[in-house]
């Protein structure tokens, strides 16, 4: 690999004629051909340029290489929910199964945590599972509540007054996932050390 110059106008020199080598390659030209048809505008150039331009050093990395457009418009290209569902916890990301299993199961657009607990609750006491623990519904209303702070499930009508005229139960307000079938099934396929369990209850179709 070419080693850069020491003085800067070496380096410069050096520098445009990698930059007109590059701009060339196959690689670089189908990133910037597949950004162009996500989004034709100047800001969205200027995120695919950031990561690239970002990782430049003088001696570590003095110039851009294709793998670095490569790797940009990976990035740009992932739903920032679905990023957030790789650091979740086991029991959370249990939650986001079970939630999926009852909508699918109802048909409807949101659904409660007292639904989404009694599914997994079912999940686990059938399972009989050695390599998960069963948590109680305290600690799972934490896991939950954690979902949704970090915008993985949504709460649609946090003001509905029950019947009564009482604000309704945390337990009984409608919520709605906000990521889909195919990303939590990614999410799964990646997660480190996912138990067989939740991949085999994933991919199990919900019945009635």
């Amino acid at each position: 690999e070419e080693e850069p110059c020491a003085t800067w106008s070496g380096y410069l020199e050096l520098w445009r004629k990698h930059l007109d080598e590059i701009v060339d390659h196959p690689k670089v030209i189908q990133a910037m051909k597949s950004q162009f048809h996500l989004s034709a505008d100047l800001y969205s150039l200027k995120q695919l340029l950031a990561f690239p331009l970002s990782r430049l050093g003088r001696h570590t990395h003095p110039f851009l290489e294709p793998s670095d457009f490569v790797q940009s418009l990976s990035f740009m290209q992932q739903d920032p929910r679905a990023l957030l569902l790789r650091d979740v916890s086991v029991l959370e990301l249990c939650l986001v199964v079970a939630m999926k299993r009852v909508l699918d199961l109802t048909n409807e657009e949101s659904c409660n945590f007292e639904m989404i607990y009694d599914e997994y609750k079912k999940f686990l006491t059938s399972h009989h599972s050695h390599s998960m623990s069963f948590f109680g519904k305290p600690v799972a209303m934490k896991a939950f509540e954690s979902l949704v702070s970090i915008g993985v499930v949504q709460n649609i009508d946090s003001g509905r007054l029950s019947s009564g005229g009482r604000k309704t139960l945390k337990e009984y307000q409608p919520m709605v996932l906000l990521v889909t079938s195919k990303q939590i099934g990614d999410v799964i396929k990646n997660y480190p050390n996912c138990p067989t369990d939740i991949i085999q209850w994933n991919a199990r179709k919900s019945l009635a």
